[in-house]
């Protein structure tokens, strides 16, 4: 059913597969079909290794997770870039994984993921690619005039076109990637399961396909995501809390009023007000609930350089004059950075005082 709904056609279901994945279906077992599939993603100029699991789940037609909260093989987070220079990619895998900042995955999540063959991409160059092998995939198995392939084709045409902004969304957030790759996911997940409980082209919800609006947020350098569920650590298995950098501009305070205090205790300089402070960001009496790690690392850019915005300064009315980022102390030069970073203090005060 799901492969029928995927057609571009809107009144009848095609009757039979595609022919690429007719070729793939003809092979009676899993690594041959793997061979099949390998060489004909290679055909359409795509740098991936297709895995046994993704291999398997198409040729079972398993399309979609039992569960929101567990990964799943069909899904652009299985067609990472691969190098074939590098004899030693789940090694490579790992670097990447690891290369998050030190703001997220444990080595046990880390371990789990290189199982499920999961790559998280961290720089442009990296998601392009991934985002590439995805529609290769696609075409493949839903064949070149399917919805879903014409809408990954729209976001690879948006990544061509507006580099620079998929730049400075990384730098904005580490995980931009990821929460990239998972909306893409959910998407079709759920364009699949209605695809799954319809029985005419009139009861599919097609209009879920469509992510024009989040390639908007893009342009913006304003992208809001959630990271995949299972991308997100468990609470029976917290990690380990790491201050962020707001924190770190928090001078520490001696044990004791008789102990000196520490020799490494960070010179943050004299404290400096806003004179400019906008009233409307004004966060002061909240200020410690609001600006959790997880918040924090969504602060938008000050600038087109991905400076990121000091919100102490913005949204406090102070900081020290020896802040990391003092070129942020002063009024937005660009309207665009201006009104990304009002549209998303607004947002947190709101879901702030929501019950």
């Amino acid at each position: 059913m799901i492969l029928k709904m995927s057609s571009t056609q809107d009144d009848v279901f095609p009757e039979e597969f595609c022919s690429n994945m007719k070729e793939v279906m003809q092979q009676r077992k899993i690594i041959p079909a793997n061979q099949v599939m390998q060489l004909m993603m290679r055909h359409q100029k795509c740098q991936v290794k297709i895995s046994v699991p993704l291999m398997t789940a198409i040729r079972h037609g398993n399309f979609m997770p039992d569960s929101i909260m567990s990964s799943h093989a069909f899904s652009p987070f299985s067609v990472g870039y691969f190098d074939a220079t590098n004899s030693d990619a789940q090694h490579q895998i790992k670097l990447d994984l690891l290369q998050s900042d030190g703001e997220g995955l444990s080595k046990e999540m880390i371990d789990s993921l290189m199982k499920e063959n999961c790559s998280l991409p961290h720089r442009f160059h990296r998601l392009r690619h991934q985002m590439n092998n995805w529609l290769g995939v696609l075409m493949i198995v839903f064949g070149a005039k399917a919805l879903v392939v014409k809408e990954i084709q729209t976001w690879l045409k948006h990544m061509d076109d507006n580099e620079q902004s998929y730049d400075g969304c990384f730098k904005v957030d580490p995980d931009f990637g990821a929460k990239l790759l998972g909306l893409v996911a959910r998407t079709f997940y759920q364009f699949a399961a209605s695809c799954q409980t319809a029985q005419s082209p009139e009861e599919v919800n097609f209009g879920v396909l469509s992510l024009h609006h989040k390639r908007a947020e893009i342009e913006q350098l304003s992208f809001q995501a959630n990271l995949p569920t299972f991308l997100i650590a468990s609470q029976k298995q917290p990690l380990k809390r790491t201050k962020s950098d707001e924190e770190e501009d928090e001078p520490a305070p001696p044990k004791t009023p008789k102990k000196p205090r520490n020799k490494n205790t960070k010179d943050l300089g004299s404290v400096v007000k806003n004179q400019e402070f906008i009233s409307a960001w004004d966060c002061k009496a909240v200020y410690k609930q609001l600006f959790t790690n997880k918040v924090i690392r969504t602060t938008p850019a000050f600038n087109a350089a991905g400076l990121v915005t000091c919100n102490k300064w913005h949204a406090q009315g102070h900081c020290f004059d020896k802040c990391v980022r003092k070129a942020s102390h002063k009024s937005f030069q660009d309207e665009t950075h201006k009104q990304a970073y009002a549209k998303w203090i607004k947002k947190l005060k709101e879901d702030h005082s929501k019950p």
